[in-house]
């Protein structure tokens, strides 16, 4: 049980700088206008809901968000960025569409970090909650 205990101790140290270097690293303003450029051709070609998120139909007042998601994705800031930053965002305009079966998936970042080798794990649980106010909105 001790030898189990310090290979498991022994790999959360090494897996400390696998997350470090995968939160600390950059990405060049090249590689962020060639995956901006990738999606948005991806999004115009085959998704057919942007005509709907510009103009949803609505049940009640303001209860679709309207977007321009091309326009969205493409005023990401792409100077100066970290590689999960950038991503992050991306993930934030393609969440606030509302469609569950839209996403995109990046396997390795720029340094060849291997992105679905490894599963990192918050030690705690923590949620955002979402107020409105009278006019409902966010």
């Amino acid at each position: 049980m001790s030898k189990f205990l310090l290979l498991f101790l022994i790999s959360l140290i090494f897996c400390q700088d696998y997350y470090e270097e995968l939160m600390n690293e950059k990405v060049s303003e090249e590689y962020c206008n060639n995956v901006i450029g990738n999606i948005t051709a991806i999004i115009n070609e085959g998704y057919i809901f942007l005509d709907f998120l510009k103009a949803p139909k609505q049940p009640k007042p303001n209860y679709f968000p309207k977007m321009d998601l091309i326009e969205e994705i493409n005023s990401i800031n792409r100077t100066n960025r970290t590689f999960y930053e950038f991503y992050g965002d991306i993930l934030d305009i393609i969440g606030n569409t509302g469609d569950g079966h839209l996403s995109f998936a990046s396997e390795i970042t720029p340094n060849n970090f291997p992105l679905y080798s490894y599963y990192f794990c918050i030690p705690f649980y923590y949620y955002v909650k979402k107020g409105f106010n009278k006019e409902n909105i966010k």
